[in-house]
């Protein structure tokens, strides 16, 4: 953008405000068709693992410490308490 001589360009419109707004607005789309990789279908780079990034056994124990934080926060079992403890330092 800084190639532009954008005095040249607006110098024309120097009365019209919406004029000088529709130039510069056509010169900045024309640069993006230019300059900007165009990708038709997304669903070829994707990959499984972006919509599931964690694996299996990493979920499995979120969601078993999220059940178990539901329980504790309903009957405030200290039991449960450390078991949420224990599940927190547990290794993959």
């Amino acid at each position: 953008m800084q190639s532009v001589a954008w005095e040249d360009l607006l110098l024309t419109h120097v009365d019209n405000v919406d004029d000088m707004w529709e130039v510069f607005k056509n010169e900045l789309l024309n640069r993006i068709d230019t300059f900007i990789r165009k990708m038709n279908c997304f669903q070829q780079i994707k990959k499984d693992s972006w919509s599931r990034p964690l694996p299996p056994i990493v979920r499995e124990k979120i969601s078993k410490k999220h059940r178990l934080w539901t329980r504790y926060m309903e009957t405030r079992d200290a039991a449960i308490r450390n078991l949420i403890a224990i599940s927190r330092w547990a290794p993959c």
